[in-house]
């Protein structure tokens, strides 16, 4: 189980919420098929390892990591996406 969330997040971990509902569809049906890939991965004994982006040797720090990425890293990135979205561009 926790080779599939390593792989799952190695894969995915930076799709970015932008607010817009069908994209937000479209970023949902592509991480169900990245979990399914990362799934698919750790039955051939295939996973992500230390050092490959923010993966670590353990799982919990790799959870704590995209925690912290969406928590402290996004939000300036929340902001941009806010300005743009409002037609503040820059």
């Amino acid at each position: 189980m926790s080779s599939t969330i390593v792989n799952t997040i190695g894969n995915v971990g930076g799709i970015v919420c932008d607010g817009a509902k069908a994209s937000c569809a479209a970023k949902i049906a592509s991480s169900l098929d990245a979990a399914i890939m990362a799934h698919n991965m750790t039955a051939q004994n295939r996973k992500f390892q230390k050092g490959e982006g923010i993966i670590t040797d353990d799982i919990e720090k790799t959870i704590e990591n995209i925690g912290y990425i969406g928590r402290e890293g996004m939000k300036e990135t929340d902001t941009g996406i806010l300005h743009l979205m409002l037609g503040n561009k820059y």
